[in-house]
């Protein structure tokens, strides 16, 4: 038999036929922000677990570095080419030696001391010898003098001595440079 669209009689009665509609297919809206509040404050979470130590750690570094800047704004050298004696044997430089001798100029103690030297158009960087070297605990004081002595023993620095320049390695911006 044919179906007519309609349903067969149950106990007299014609019944319509029904047509039943599928569940959606998807979450409802305050489902989905509730979910998706969850997952930014989550999210969030592991961002600020991450983020702060290392915040906190570049914030001491840029508080130490800017206390040094600070310091060292006080800090100055000083020496004339009078008051640099070489024994450079332009031809072969073995043994030679440059003394500088600096003053502190400044009102920070000054230590970590190198020398740079440029012969013939290039620069050579040296530590002054043990000696004469300052450091952390016999720094050069506010107003002190010093004689830096520097040892070179290479035949590679051979050429005409031009100029010197003398660094605090804890101060860097106070280097100075003399042509001579």
């Amino acid at each position: 038999m044919r179906s007519s669209g309609v349903s067969p009689k149950l106990f007299g009665h014609v019944r319509p036929k029904t047509f039943t509609k599928s569940p959606p297919k998807g979450i409802s809206p305050i489902i989905a922000t509730v979910i998706l509040v969850g997952f930014v404050v989550g999210l969030s979470g592991v961002f600020i677990n991450f983020y702060g130590p290392f915040q906190k750690a570049r914030q001491a570094e840029v508080e130490e570095k800017g206390a040094q800047e600070v310091e060292c704004s006080f800090a100055s050298i000083g020496f004339t080419k009078d008051e640099v004696v070489y024994n450079i044997t332009p031809t072969a430089p073995i043994n030679d030696t440059v003394n500088v001798t600096v003053d502190n100029t400044g009102t920070v103690d000054l230590y970590n001391f190198e020398i740079t030297l440029w012969i013939s158009g290039n620069s050579y960087t040296y530590t002054p010898t043990t000696g004469s070297q300052r450091n952390t605990s016999n720094p050069l004081a506010a107003g002190d003098r010093n004689v830096f002595i520097t040892n070179i023993s290479s035949t590679d620095h051979s050429g005409t001595f031009q100029s010197v320049r003398v660094l605090a390695k804890n101060c860097p911006r106070t280097a100075k440079k003399v042509d001579i």
